[in-house]
């Protein structure tokens, strides 16, 4: 069951190419997420200053999907994740909540990427334009740690996303 629900959510973000703020940052690592013999996104994560260090840090993870993903599966994906990784229920509504009022229905080639700042407030941007912001630290660390945490069901992932 994590595996399905990473799968979809895989299918759903971008590459860090559509987001403005990452000339002023550098990439760490890189990792393709694919699911049997199909594609299904390139991500990439970018730092201040080369590595990854915590979640308290600005990053920004961009993904680039090689599929068409339809916004509820994104969505249902990311509440997956976050109820692996043993997020309150009542949090998770809420975030569900925000997420499916940002974001949009993805087609192949679209780059959907997020920014978090120093202060937490975190932005998304779809094909460089941005869609949401997010004066949230939880919520901004909660979404990140589906890909960044210990705890991720893709620990290959994100190895390759944090030790290049």
């Amino acid at each position: 069951m994590k595996k399905i629900y990473f799968i979809v959510l895989l299918l759903i973000t971008t590459s860090v190419h559509g987001v403005p703020l990452v000339d002023s940052q550098y990439k760490v690592g890189e990792a393709r997420f694919k699911y049997m013999f199909w594609k299904i996104y390139d991500s990439e994560l970018y730092t201040d200053n080369k590595q990854f260090e915590s979640l308290d840090q600005e990053v920004t993870l961009s993904i680039e999907y090689q599929r068409n993903i339809p916004k509820y599966r994104i969505v249902d994906a990311t509440v997956g994740q976050w109820e692996e990784l043993n997020y309150a229920p009542e949090k998770i509504e809420k975030w569900k909540e925000t997420i499916n009022a940002i974001i949009p229905e993805i087609a192949k080639n679209d780059n959907l990427s997020f920014h978090k700042n120093n202060n937490g407030i975190g932005m998304f941007y779809y094909n460089e334009k941005l869609i949401g912001k997010i004066e949230s630290k939880e919520f901004s660390e909660a979404f990140l740690s589906i890909w960044l945490s210990e705890q991720t069901t893709q620990p290959k992932l994100r190895e390759r996303l944090i030790n290049p």
